[in-house]
């Protein structure tokens, strides 16, 4: 904690030079907009699987594509864009400083940043993306910082390092977004940890595994509330109130990136991951995973794919090494379309939202029938590797490099 503040005051010069350039655009917020209009606390969205209820927002972009409301730099990371009570959040690093960044989020402005210093790393920047729960703010860096922050004050509340808990990043570091669970904050840094998300005070830590690069994922399971943890190693299935372990299978990938979601069906779990690994439908009976089917026509290296009445739809191969869209059945793992497309998806509204590698926002129809494109822009260079935010009529994009781009779909 007191590590924090003190970073936090010191690097406010540094913060300066990472600032927002900002585009003000005079819009007020209001949550009616775009019919139905729900908020993104954090990654993947409210439910942490990639999909919104949404609907009312327009896919008639025209030849110019739909209006820019908005810009910022936030230097560099993969840290996606999370939409609470009308602020946007998101993190990036320049000159070895992270700035944690809270912009209104319809006009742009900077509400705070805070900042604490972080080296960059190997592909630099945080992977983490911020995770809103009411007042407060939940974070981890690249190196392994865990941190909560008052969503309205310039003070942090509580700070730990991986380290303490026997954390152990892996090639390219901590990449974990904090998951809210009742009371509290759970996070995964080569070893699931879980605290009390007000006060900091830890509640209990699983033993260590190999870190990955997701997040954990709360399921039900019978009566049991549990935790689905893709760890570098395998997949590991923990009890939600004590840590306690209940399953584990292997899941040797290149690298040990298994970096997207488990992906909840009943009793199904389905997993998958790039280097060619592809991806299985894995069964939990009592304390035992058991594989339904492997295959690797789903081979996500970074995105999770997003599911819909029974059918996944999500990106497969790898960013530098081609890429395309895929619908695949998830009782079979049959196939049923595949077109041409990279990056990451998510669905909203029964629409798939889809930010392509090199910055082609496009939107489809969700449908196991044909891929059916609604609407397409271009964002211009980058590398987008990034899911992208659509929360109350606005689709919020970030490149690697850090520009952030407010897109305005209302009707």
């Amino acid at each position: 904690m007191a590590y924090l503040r003190s970073a936090w005051r010191g690097g406010a010069m540094a913060a300066a030079a990472a600032g927002a350039v900002l585009l003000a655009c005079g819009v007020l917020w209001s949550a009616g907009q775009a019919g139905g209009g729900k908020d993104w606390p954090g990654f993947l969205g409210a439910q942490r699987d990639g999909s919104s209820s949404e609907t009312g927002w327009s896919t008639d972009w025209g030849a110019s594509g739909p209006k820019t409301l908005w810009q910022a730099q936030v230097g560099v990371g993969y840290s996606c864009v999370s939409v609470s009570d009308g602020k946007a959040y998101t993190m990036g690093n320049a000159a070895d400083v992270d700035t944690v960044f809270c912009f209104d989020a319809v006009k742009g402005d900077v509400i705070w940043k805070k900042t604490y210093p972080c080296k960059g790393g190997s592909y630099p920047g945080p992977r983490c993306s911020p995770t809103v729960d009411g007042a407060r703010v939940y974070t981890v860096s690249i190196e392994g910082l865990i941190a909560c922050w008052d969503a309205a004050k310039e003070t942090p509340l509580w700070s730990h390092k991986a380290s303490e808990y026997g954390g152990n990043p892996g090639n390219w570091g901590f990449a974990c977004s904090p998951l809210i669970l009742g009371d509290r904050v759970i996070v995964d840094v080569g070893v699931t940890v879980a605290f009390n998300k007000n006060t900091g005070e830890l509640a209990w830590k699983t033993p260590p595994h190999k870190a990955g690069y997701s997040s954990p994922k709360a399921f039900r399971s019978g009566a049991r509330d549990l935790l689905a943890v893709f760890a570098g190693d395998g997949l590991q299935i923990f009890s939600a109130d004590k840590g306690e372990p209940i399953a584990a299978t292997p899941w040797k990938t290149s690298y040990d990136v298994n970096a997207a979601l488990p992906i909840i069906s009943g009793d199904g779990i389905f997993i998958t991951s790039g280097y060619g690994k592809g991806g299985a439908l894995l069964q939990l009976q009592d304390k035992a995973l058991t594989k339904a089917w492997e295959k690797n026509e789903l081979s996500s290296q970074f995105s999770t794919p997003v599911l819909l009445e029974g059918y996944l739809y999500g990106v497969t191969g790898n960013v530098n090494g081609g890429q395309s869209l895929t619908c695949l059945e998830l009782k079979s793992g049959a196939v049923k379309w595949t077109a041409p497309g990279s990056g990451a998806t998510i669905l909203v509204g029964g629409k798939l939202v889809i930010l392509g590698s090199k910055g082609r926002l496009a939107v489809a129809q969700a449908s196991p029938d044909a891929y059916k494109e609604l609407a397409a822009t271009e964002l211009g260079a980058g590398e987008w590797w990034n899911a992208p935010t659509l929360s109350h009529g606005l689709i919020y994009c970030r490149s690697h490099q850090g520009r952030l781009v407010c897109l305005d779909v209302r009707p």
